[in-house]
Protein backbone atom coordinates (compact mmCIF):
# COMPACT_ATOMS: atom_id res chain seq x y z
CA UNK A 1 0.00 0.00 0.00
CA UNK A 2 2.90 2.19 0.02
CA UNK A 3 2.24 3.32 3.94
CA UNK A 4 5.76 2.41 5.13
CA UNK A 5 8.71 3.07 2.63
CA UNK A 6 10.93 -0.05 2.57
CA UNK A 7 13.76 0.27 5.15
CA UNK A 8 16.32 -2.60 3.85
CA UNK A 9 19.96 -2.14 2.21
CA UNK A 10 20.04 -2.50 -1.56
CA UNK A 11 23.34 -2.24 -3.59
CA UNK A 12 22.92 0.89 -6.34
CA UNK A 13 22.77 -1.25 -9.38
CA UNK A 14 19.42 -2.86 -8.27
CA UNK A 15 17.97 0.42 -7.24
CA UNK A 16 18.80 1.88 -10.70
CA UNK A 17 17.36 -1.18 -12.32
CA UNK A 18 14.07 -1.44 -10.12
CA UNK A 19 13.41 1.91 -11.00
CA UNK A 20 13.98 2.09 -14.02
CA UNK A 21 11.76 -1.08 -15.09
CA UNK A 22 8.82 0.71 -13.34
CA UNK A 23 9.74 4.14 -15.30
CA UNK A 24 9.67 2.57 -18.95
CA UNK A 25 6.51 0.13 -17.88
CA UNK A 26 4.65 3.57 -17.14
CA UNK A 27 5.90 5.19 -19.69
CA UNK A 28 4.97 3.16 -22.44
CA UNK A 29 1.61 2.26 -20.84
CA UNK A 30 1.06 6.40 -21.17
CA UNK A 31 2.19 6.72 -25.07
CA UNK A 32 -0.24 3.18 -25.50
CA UNK A 33 -3.34 5.37 -23.66
CA UNK A 34 -2.51 8.04 -25.57
CA UNK A 35 -2.41 6.58 -28.84
CA UNK A 36 -5.52 4.70 -28.36
CA UNK A 37 -8.06 6.66 -26.32
CA UNK A 38 -11.06 3.68 -26.90
CA UNK A 39 -9.16 0.56 -25.82
CA UNK A 40 -10.97 -1.53 -23.34
CA UNK A 41 -10.14 -2.37 -19.99
CA UNK A 42 -8.98 -5.84 -20.97
CA UNK A 43 -7.24 -4.74 -24.11
CA UNK A 44 -5.22 -1.69 -21.70
CA UNK A 45 -4.97 -5.17 -19.23
CA UNK A 46 -3.14 -6.95 -21.71
CA UNK A 47 -1.29 -4.47 -22.89
CA UNK A 48 0.41 -3.74 -19.03
CA UNK A 49 0.77 -7.54 -18.72
CA UNK A 50 3.13 -7.23 -22.13
CA UNK A 51 4.51 -4.16 -20.75
CA UNK A 52 5.22 -5.93 -17.57
CA UNK A 53 7.22 -8.93 -19.27
CA UNK A 54 9.02 -7.28 -21.65
CA UNK A 55 10.45 -4.87 -18.52
CA UNK A 56 10.40 -6.00 -15.57
CA UNK A 57 11.14 -10.01 -16.03
CA UNK A 58 13.69 -11.11 -13.83
CA UNK A 59 13.27 -8.01 -11.37
CA UNK A 60 10.86 -9.60 -9.04
CA UNK A 61 7.90 -6.89 -10.45
CA UNK A 62 4.96 -8.30 -11.27
CA UNK A 63 6.74 -11.59 -12.23
CA UNK A 64 4.62 -14.03 -9.79
CA UNK A 65 4.35 -17.60 -11.16
CA UNK A 66 7.69 -17.27 -13.32
CA UNK A 67 10.55 -19.59 -11.54
CA UNK A 68 12.66 -18.58 -9.13
CA UNK A 69 9.99 -15.86 -8.09
CA UNK A 70 7.85 -15.24 -5.53
CA UNK A 71 5.01 -12.74 -4.22
CA UNK A 72 7.60 -11.66 -1.54
CA UNK A 73 10.03 -10.34 -4.25
CA UNK A 74 7.28 -9.00 -6.17
CA UNK A 75 5.83 -7.11 -3.30
CA UNK A 76 9.45 -5.73 -2.40
CA UNK A 77 10.36 -5.01 -5.72
CA UNK A 78 7.41 -3.07 -6.46
CA UNK A 79 7.65 -1.09 -2.99
CA UNK A 80 11.05 -0.46 -3.49
CA UNK A 81 10.59 0.75 -7.79
CA UNK A 82 7.85 2.96 -6.70
CA UNK A 83 9.87 4.55 -3.88
CA UNK A 84 12.67 5.37 -5.89
CA UNK A 85 10.26 6.76 -8.34
CA UNK A 86 8.49 8.63 -5.58
CA UNK A 87 12.27 10.32 -4.62
CA UNK A 88 12.95 11.50 -8.37
CA UNK A 89 9.15 12.39 -9.28
CA UNK A 90 8.72 14.80 -5.61
CA UNK A 91 10.83 17.96 -6.89
CA UNK A 92 7.92 19.77 -8.85
CA UNK A 93 4.82 20.30 -9.70
CA UNK A 94 4.82 19.16 -13.18
CA UNK A 95 6.75 16.05 -12.39
CA UNK A 96 4.33 15.27 -9.09
CA UNK A 97 1.29 15.61 -11.53
CA UNK A 98 2.73 12.90 -14.01
CA UNK A 99 3.85 10.44 -11.73
CA UNK A 100 0.54 10.52 -9.95
CA UNK A 101 -1.40 10.04 -12.74
CA UNK A 102 0.93 7.64 -13.90
CA UNK A 103 0.72 5.49 -10.88
CA UNK A 104 -3.18 5.98 -10.10
CA UNK A 105 -4.21 4.38 -13.61
CA UNK A 106 -1.09 1.18 -12.73
CA UNK A 107 -3.11 0.99 -9.61
CA UNK A 108 -6.72 1.08 -11.24
CA UNK A 109 -6.01 -1.46 -13.56
CA UNK A 110 -4.47 -4.09 -10.85
CA UNK A 111 -7.54 -3.12 -8.88
CA UNK A 112 -10.14 -4.38 -11.44
CA UNK A 113 -8.81 -7.57 -11.62
CA UNK A 114 -10.09 -8.51 -8.03
CA UNK A 115 -12.39 -11.10 -7.02
CA UNK A 116 -15.31 -10.30 -4.91
CA UNK A 117 -13.47 -12.24 -2.51
CA UNK A 118 -9.91 -10.24 -2.98
CA UNK A 119 -11.47 -7.03 -2.81
CA UNK A 120 -12.73 -7.61 0.84
CA UNK A 121 -9.56 -8.59 1.59
CA UNK A 122 -7.62 -5.71 -0.01
CA UNK A 123 -9.77 -3.01 2.07
CA UNK A 124 -10.05 -5.19 4.98
CA UNK A 125 -6.23 -4.61 5.32
CA UNK A 126 -5.73 -1.16 3.68
CA UNK A 127 -8.67 0.31 4.01
CA UNK A 128 -10.73 -0.98 6.72
CA UNK A 129 -13.16 2.36 6.40
CA UNK A 130 -14.92 -0.01 3.76
CA UNK A 131 -16.72 -2.60 5.43
CA UNK A 132 -18.55 -5.38 3.13
CA UNK A 133 -22.86 -5.69 3.37
CA UNK A 134 -23.74 -8.45 5.41
CA UNK A 135 -25.41 -10.69 3.44
CA UNK A 136 -28.94 -10.39 5.67
CA UNK A 137 -28.31 -6.24 5.94
CA UNK A 138 -28.04 -6.15 1.97
CA UNK A 139 -31.38 -7.51 1.40
CA UNK A 140 -32.92 -5.28 3.80
CA UNK A 141 -31.47 -2.32 1.95
CA UNK A 142 -31.43 -3.51 -1.75
CA UNK A 143 -35.69 -2.58 -1.97
CA UNK A 144 -34.53 0.86 -1.09
CA UNK A 145 -32.00 2.30 -3.09
CA UNK A 146 -33.34 5.35 -4.70
CA UNK A 147 -32.02 8.51 -5.51
CA UNK A 148 -30.88 11.11 -2.51
CA UNK A 149 -29.61 14.67 -1.35
CA UNK A 150 -26.89 15.16 -3.27
CA UNK A 151 -25.38 17.61 -0.52
CA UNK A 152 -24.16 14.09 1.15
CA UNK A 153 -22.32 12.67 -1.93
CA UNK A 154 -22.92 14.66 -4.71
CA UNK A 155 -20.13 12.35 -7.03
CA UNK A 156 -22.20 9.22 -6.50
CA UNK A 157 -25.75 10.42 -6.20
CA UNK A 158 -24.90 12.19 -9.49
CA UNK A 159 -24.91 8.89 -11.25
CA UNK A 160 -27.42 7.27 -8.98
CA UNK A 161 -25.20 4.62 -7.41
CA UNK A 162 -25.52 5.23 -3.59
CA UNK A 163 -27.83 4.84 -0.95
CA UNK A 164 -27.20 6.51 2.62
CA UNK A 165 -28.92 4.84 5.74
CA UNK A 166 -27.87 5.56 8.97
CA UNK A 167 -24.99 7.55 8.71
CA UNK A 168 -23.36 4.76 6.13
CA UNK A 169 -22.78 5.26 2.23
CA UNK A 170 -23.71 1.82 0.87
CA UNK A 171 -21.76 1.63 -2.49
CA UNK A 172 -22.11 -1.33 -5.00
CA UNK A 173 -18.80 -2.84 -6.15
CA UNK A 174 -19.23 -1.15 -9.45
CA UNK A 175 -18.46 1.98 -8.04
CA UNK A 176 -15.77 1.05 -5.34
CA UNK A 177 -12.50 1.57 -8.07
CA UNK A 178 -13.21 4.99 -8.44
CA UNK A 179 -13.46 5.81 -4.64
CA UNK A 180 -10.11 3.50 -3.68
CA UNK A 181 -8.52 5.20 -6.58
CA UNK A 182 -9.33 8.65 -5.35
CA UNK A 183 -7.87 7.80 -2.09
CA UNK A 184 -4.47 6.05 -3.40
CA UNK A 185 -4.03 9.61 -5.14
CA UNK A 186 -4.84 11.20 -2.14
CA UNK A 187 -2.33 9.09 -0.37
CA UNK A 188 0.64 8.96 -3.05
CA UNK A 189 -0.23 13.42 -3.42
CA UNK A 190 0.53 13.75 0.21
CA UNK A 191 3.58 11.36 0.05
CA UNK A 192 5.09 13.33 -2.85
CA UNK A 193 4.46 16.80 -1.40
CA UNK A 194 6.09 15.31 2.03
CA UNK A 195 8.85 14.06 0.29
CA UNK A 196 9.67 17.46 -1.42
CA UNK A 197 9.52 19.25 1.26
CA UNK A 198 12.26 16.68 3.05
CA UNK A 199 13.97 15.81 -0.18
CA UNK A 200 17.59 16.59 0.64
CA UNK A 201 17.18 14.67 4.21
CA UNK A 202 16.33 11.55 2.14
CA UNK A 203 19.63 9.84 1.70
CA UNK A 204 22.30 8.52 3.94
CA UNK A 205 25.02 11.16 4.38
CA UNK A 206 27.32 8.57 3.18
CA UNK A 207 25.54 7.96 0.30
CA UNK A 208 24.55 11.60 -0.41
CA UNK A 209 27.24 12.24 -3.58
CA UNK A 210 26.29 9.11 -5.04
CA UNK A 211 22.74 8.54 -4.62
CA UNK A 212 20.94 12.11 -5.29
CA UNK A 213 22.38 12.24 -8.74
CA UNK A 214 20.88 9.03 -9.80
CA UNK A 215 17.44 9.97 -8.53
CA UNK A 216 17.54 13.55 -9.96
CA UNK A 217 18.22 12.07 -13.34
CA UNK A 218 15.54 9.77 -13.89
CA UNK A 219 13.51 11.93 -14.46
CA UNK A 220 15.20 13.04 -17.05
CA UNK A 221 16.45 9.22 -18.39
CA UNK A 222 15.66 8.67 -21.75
CA UNK A 223 14.19 4.61 -22.23
CA UNK A 224 15.79 4.33 -25.37
CA UNK A 225 18.78 2.74 -25.74
CA UNK A 226 22.25 4.50 -25.98
CA UNK A 227 22.72 6.04 -29.22
CA UNK A 228 26.17 7.42 -28.82
CA UNK A 229 28.16 5.01 -30.85
CA UNK A 230 25.44 5.98 -34.39
CA UNK A 231 28.73 8.05 -35.67
CA UNK A 232 30.49 4.46 -35.40
CA UNK A 233 27.77 2.20 -37.18
CA UNK A 234 27.12 5.00 -39.82
CA UNK A 235 30.45 7.06 -39.74
CA UNK A 236 29.73 7.27 -43.61
CA UNK A 237 28.55 11.33 -43.45
CA UNK A 238 30.47 14.07 -44.97
CA UNK A 239 29.67 17.36 -46.29
CA UNK A 240 29.46 16.07 -50.01
CA UNK A 241 26.88 13.68 -49.10
CA UNK A 242 24.66 15.88 -46.26
CA UNK A 243 21.92 17.03 -47.91
CA UNK A 244 20.96 12.95 -49.45
CA UNK A 245 21.33 11.62 -45.53
CA UNK A 246 19.12 14.47 -44.34
CA UNK A 247 16.53 13.69 -46.94
CA UNK A 248 15.96 10.06 -46.20
CA UNK A 249 17.02 9.78 -42.04
CA UNK A 250 16.69 13.05 -40.19
CA UNK A 251 14.00 13.78 -38.21
CA UNK A 252 11.79 16.73 -38.94
CA UNK A 253 13.77 18.67 -36.35
CA UNK A 254 16.54 18.37 -38.46
CA UNK A 255 15.63 18.54 -41.72
CA UNK A 256 13.50 21.78 -41.29
CA UNK A 257 16.89 23.67 -39.97
CA UNK A 258 18.95 21.86 -42.79
CA UNK A 259 15.90 23.11 -45.28
CA UNK A 260 16.10 26.86 -43.32
CA UNK A 261 19.66 26.92 -43.91
CA UNK A 262 20.32 26.18 -47.35
CA UNK A 263 16.99 28.60 -48.06
CA UNK A 264 18.15 31.55 -45.97
CA UNK A 265 21.82 30.91 -46.02
CA UNK A 266 22.47 31.44 -42.48
CA UNK A 267 20.82 30.20 -39.19
CA UNK A 268 20.54 32.40 -35.41
CA UNK A 269 22.78 30.69 -32.37
CA UNK A 270 19.79 28.61 -31.58
CA UNK A 271 19.64 26.66 -34.72
CA UNK A 272 23.64 26.89 -35.48
CA UNK A 273 23.79 24.84 -31.93
CA UNK A 274 20.95 22.30 -32.44
CA UNK A 275 22.45 21.50 -36.18
CA UNK A 276 25.69 20.74 -35.20
CA UNK A 277 25.81 19.02 -31.96
CA UNK A 278 23.31 16.59 -33.70
CA UNK A 279 26.01 16.51 -37.02
CA UNK A 280 28.63 15.91 -35.10
CA UNK A 281 26.68 12.95 -33.18
CA UNK A 282 25.83 11.26 -36.32
CA UNK A 283 29.26 11.35 -37.61
CA UNK A 284 29.94 14.25 -39.55
CA UNK A 285 34.03 14.99 -38.69
CA UNK A 286 35.08 18.52 -37.56
CA UNK A 287 36.58 19.46 -40.97
CA UNK A 288 33.67 18.15 -42.79
CA UNK A 289 31.13 20.27 -40.46
CA UNK A 290 33.64 23.50 -41.19
CA UNK A 291 33.39 22.69 -45.06
CA UNK A 292 29.20 22.02 -44.43
CA UNK A 293 28.77 25.32 -42.92
CA UNK A 294 31.54 27.54 -44.72
CA UNK A 295 29.51 26.32 -47.84
CA UNK A 296 25.92 26.69 -46.80
CA UNK A 297 26.89 30.44 -45.63
CA UNK A 298 29.08 31.37 -48.97
CA UNK A 299 25.94 33.35 -50.35
CA UNK A 300 25.91 35.82 -47.56
CA UNK A 301 29.45 35.68 -45.64
CA UNK A 302 32.73 35.30 -47.25
CA UNK A 303 35.63 32.84 -46.07
CA UNK A 304 37.13 35.00 -44.25
CA UNK A 305 34.12 36.39 -41.98
CA UNK A 306 33.24 32.88 -41.76
CA UNK A 307 36.64 32.32 -40.06
CA UNK A 308 36.20 34.97 -37.86
CA UNK A 309 32.45 34.85 -36.59
CA UNK A 310 31.35 31.00 -36.58
CA UNK A 311 34.18 28.72 -37.13
CA UNK A 312 35.07 28.89 -33.51
CA UNK A 313 32.12 27.98 -32.32
CA UNK A 314 31.89 24.99 -34.83
CA UNK A 315 35.02 23.82 -33.03
CA UNK A 316 34.26 24.65 -29.58
CA UNK A 317 31.47 22.10 -29.56
CA UNK A 318 33.58 19.60 -31.30
CA UNK A 319 35.62 19.74 -27.77
CA UNK A 320 38.61 21.70 -29.91
CA UNK A 321 38.47 24.67 -28.53
CA UNK A 322 37.84 26.75 -24.99
CA UNK A 323 37.31 24.25 -22.35
CA UNK A 324 37.35 21.67 -24.69
CA UNK A 325 34.06 19.84 -23.42
CA UNK A 326 32.92 16.57 -25.36
CA UNK A 327 29.48 18.35 -26.12
CA UNK A 328 26.72 15.71 -26.79
CA UNK A 329 23.58 16.18 -29.34
CA UNK A 330 20.34 17.79 -27.14
CA UNK A 331 17.02 15.22 -26.80
CA UNK A 332 13.55 15.79 -27.25
CA UNK A 333 12.74 16.97 -23.64
CA UNK A 334 15.81 19.69 -24.12
CA UNK A 335 14.33 20.57 -27.84
CA UNK A 336 10.76 20.57 -27.09
CA UNK A 337 11.60 23.17 -24.16
CA UNK A 338 13.51 25.68 -26.46
CA UNK A 339 11.79 28.93 -27.45
CA UNK A 340 12.26 31.45 -29.84
CA UNK A 341 11.23 34.76 -32.13
CA UNK A 342 11.01 35.35 -35.43
CA UNK A 343 13.78 34.23 -37.77
CA UNK A 344 14.55 31.18 -35.02
CA UNK A 345 14.16 28.04 -36.43
CA UNK A 346 15.34 26.07 -33.80
CA UNK A 347 13.03 24.18 -31.20
CA UNK A 348 10.85 21.36 -31.98
CA UNK A 349 8.24 22.17 -35.24
CA UNK A 350 5.52 20.09 -33.66
CA UNK A 351 5.57 22.98 -31.55
CA UNK A 352 6.45 25.67 -32.82
CA UNK A 353 4.97 25.11 -36.57
CA UNK A 354 1.49 26.11 -37.45
CA UNK A 355 -0.85 22.75 -38.76
CA UNK A 356 -1.05 24.03 -42.16
CA UNK A 357 3.14 24.17 -42.36
CA UNK A 358 3.35 20.87 -39.81
CA UNK A 359 1.54 18.74 -42.95
CA UNK A 360 3.60 20.69 -45.49
CA UNK A 361 6.47 19.67 -44.24
CA UNK A 362 5.51 16.40 -43.06
CA UNK A 363 4.40 15.71 -46.55
CA UNK A 364 7.66 16.97 -48.00
CA UNK A 365 9.06 13.94 -45.94
CA UNK A 366 6.71 11.48 -47.65
CA UNK A 367 5.24 10.72 -44.82
CA UNK A 368 1.72 8.39 -45.40
CA UNK A 369 -1.09 10.88 -45.06
CA UNK A 370 -3.04 8.91 -42.19
CA UNK A 371 0.38 9.27 -40.04
CA UNK A 372 0.30 12.87 -41.30
CA UNK A 373 -2.85 13.61 -39.27
CA UNK A 374 -2.03 11.45 -36.31
CA UNK A 375 0.97 13.26 -36.14
CA UNK A 376 -0.94 16.42 -36.11
CA UNK A 377 -3.46 15.73 -34.12
CA UNK A 378 -0.67 14.96 -31.40
CA UNK A 379 1.01 17.72 -31.53
CA UNK A 380 -2.34 20.05 -30.72
CA UNK A 381 -2.33 18.22 -28.29
CA UNK A 382 0.75 18.84 -26.80
CA UNK A 383 2.18 15.02 -27.40
CA UNK A 384 5.26 16.19 -29.47
CA UNK A 385 7.40 13.10 -29.29
CA UNK A 386 4.61 10.98 -29.71
CA UNK A 387 4.44 13.35 -33.08
CA UNK A 388 7.78 12.53 -34.00
CA UNK A 389 7.17 8.74 -33.38
CA UNK A 390 3.68 8.85 -35.84
CA UNK A 391 5.68 10.43 -38.75
CA UNK A 392 9.12 8.27 -37.82
CA UNK A 393 5.95 5.28 -38.77
CA UNK A 394 4.43 6.95 -41.99
CA UNK A 395 8.09 8.06 -43.34
CA UNK A 396 9.08 4.79 -43.15
CA UNK A 397 6.06 2.48 -43.45
CA UNK A 398 6.56 0.85 -40.08
CA UNK A 399 4.72 -0.50 -37.05
CA UNK A 400 3.19 1.10 -34.27
CA UNK A 401 6.36 2.50 -31.75
CA UNK A 402 5.87 1.80 -28.04
CA UNK A 403 6.97 4.91 -27.31
CA UNK A 404 7.25 8.42 -28.66
CA UNK A 405 10.56 9.51 -30.33
CA UNK A 406 13.17 10.36 -27.23
CA UNK A 407 15.75 11.71 -29.20
CA UNK A 408 17.19 12.90 -33.22
CA UNK A 409 19.74 10.77 -32.54
CA UNK A 410 17.08 8.09 -31.93
CA UNK A 411 15.02 8.15 -34.82
CA UNK A 412 18.17 8.68 -37.19
CA UNK A 413 19.96 5.42 -35.99
CA UNK A 414 16.43 3.73 -36.60
CA UNK A 415 15.58 5.41 -39.98
CA UNK A 416 19.49 3.95 -40.51
CA UNK A 417 19.15 0.37 -39.53
CA UNK A 418 15.49 0.55 -41.15
CA UNK A 419 16.57 1.37 -44.42
CA UNK A 420 20.15 -0.96 -44.07
CA UNK A 421 17.75 -4.15 -43.31
CA UNK A 422 15.57 -3.62 -46.77
CA UNK A 423 17.93 -2.70 -48.66
CA UNK A 424 20.26 -5.69 -47.39
CA UNK A 425 16.85 -8.14 -48.07
CA UNK A 426 16.71 -6.62 -51.20
CA UNK A 427 19.89 -7.40 -52.19
CA UNK A 428 19.51 -11.04 -50.91
CA UNK A 429 16.05 -11.65 -52.10
CA UNK A 430 14.76 -11.98 -48.73
CA UNK A 431 12.06 -10.55 -47.85
CA UNK A 432 12.41 -7.12 -44.83
CA UNK A 433 11.26 -8.15 -41.93
CA UNK A 434 8.09 -6.90 -40.81
CA UNK A 435 8.72 -6.26 -37.09
CA UNK A 436 8.35 -2.50 -36.02
CA UNK A 437 11.23 -0.38 -34.18
CA UNK A 438 13.30 -1.82 -31.95
CA UNK A 439 11.00 -5.35 -32.25
CA UNK A 440 14.26 -7.87 -31.25
CA UNK A 441 14.28 -5.74 -27.75
CA UNK A 442 10.23 -5.61 -27.64
CA UNK A 443 10.24 -8.65 -25.49
CA UNK A 444 7.24 -11.14 -25.82
CA UNK A 445 4.38 -10.61 -27.65
CA UNK A 446 1.97 -12.12 -25.34
CA UNK A 447 1.91 -11.62 -21.75
CA UNK A 448 1.54 -14.53 -19.01
CA UNK A 449 -0.95 -14.41 -16.25
CA UNK A 450 2.10 -13.73 -13.85
CA UNK A 451 1.89 -10.07 -15.24
CA UNK A 452 -1.78 -9.57 -14.55
CA UNK A 453 -0.79 -10.47 -10.47
CA UNK A 454 -1.02 -7.70 -8.02
CA UNK A 455 1.59 -6.83 -5.45
CA UNK A 456 -0.28 -5.64 -2.82
CA UNK A 457 -3.02 -8.26 -2.85
CA UNK A 458 -4.04 -11.72 -4.63
CA UNK A 459 -5.11 -11.15 -8.57
CA UNK A 460 -8.03 -12.88 -9.64
CA UNK A 461 -11.02 -12.15 -12.30
CA UNK A 462 -12.44 -8.78 -13.00
CA UNK A 463 -16.02 -8.88 -11.21
CA UNK A 464 -18.61 -9.92 -12.61
CA UNK A 465 -22.48 -10.71 -12.06
CA UNK A 466 -21.38 -10.59 -7.64
CA UNK A 467 -20.75 -6.70 -8.71
CA UNK A 468 -24.70 -6.03 -9.06
CA UNK A 469 -25.08 -7.84 -5.83
CA UNK A 470 -22.89 -7.65 -3.54
CA UNK A 471 -21.74 -4.14 -1.86
CA UNK A 472 -19.48 -2.03 1.19
CA UNK A 473 -20.18 0.52 2.86
CA UNK A 474 -18.61 3.49 4.20
CA UNK A 475 -19.01 6.37 7.06
CA UNK A 476 -21.13 8.78 5.03
CA UNK A 477 -19.24 12.06 6.73
CA UNK A 478 -15.98 10.19 7.31
CA UNK A 479 -12.97 11.95 5.61
CA UNK A 480 -10.93 8.73 4.90
CA UNK A 481 -7.06 9.41 6.01
CA UNK A 482 -4.29 6.93 4.73
CA UNK A 483 -2.53 5.97 1.66
CA UNK A 484 -4.08 3.02 -0.44
CA UNK A 485 -1.12 1.47 -1.80
CA UNK A 486 -0.33 -0.93 -4.91
CA UNK A 487 -3.39 -2.99 -5.61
Amino acid sequence: MYNTPPSENITLEEFERLALARLSVLKEMEAYKLRHPNKTEKELLDKLNQLKLKHMKGTGLGSSGAAGSSREEDIRADLISHYVLRLAYCRTPELRKWFLAAEAELFRLKFGTYSPEEHEQFLAAHAPQYRPVPDDELGVVMGDIKQVSWTRVPELVSGRRVLLRGGWAYVSREALAPLVVAEFRTGVSKGLSEMARRWRQMFPAEEEQRLQPLVASLANRSLVADYSGVATRYGDVSAANLHQVSARHFPLCMSHLMTALHTERHLRHGGRQQLTLFLKGIGLPMEEALLFWRSEFAPRTTGEAFDKQYAYNIRHNYGREGKRTDYTAYNCPTIVGFSGGPGDHHGCPYRRLDETTLRAALGRLNCDERKVEEAVSKARAGHYQLACAAAFEGVHRVPEMDVGISAPLQYYAESRRVCAEREAAAAGGVPPATAGVDAAAAGPATAGNGGAQASAGPAGPTPGGAAARVGVKRPAEAVVGGTPGNA
